[in-house]
């Protein structure tokens, strides 16, 4: 359900894989630390149905950052990530 590449409305990417209930794969930030920004970083969560939560660390900038969001469709079939 949420395997794929999403973008923000910053331009930042990351990049799922779902299997069951975990999640894992990369985000790209195109915003904030100097450290950070265009440098894929290790994420990890979990989905139940169309919830899901996961959180990426910044080694680079001492930092974590969590999400929690659900997965909606449009009107036009397009998935987003309402968070």
């Amino acid at each position: 359900m949420f395997t794929g590449r999403w973008r923000n409305s910053n331009g930042s990417e990351m990049v799922l894989t779902q299997a069951g209930e975990a999640i894992s794969g990369v985000y790209i930030t195109w915003i904030g630390d100097d450290q950070t920004v265009g440098r894929e970083h290790a994420l990890t969560g979990r989905a139940a149905g169309d919830l899901i939560g996961f959180v990426v660390a910044w080694p680079a900038a001492k930092s974590l950052t969590s999400w929690a969001g659900r997965l909606v469709r449009g009107g036009d079939g397009a998935a987003a990530i309402h968070s």
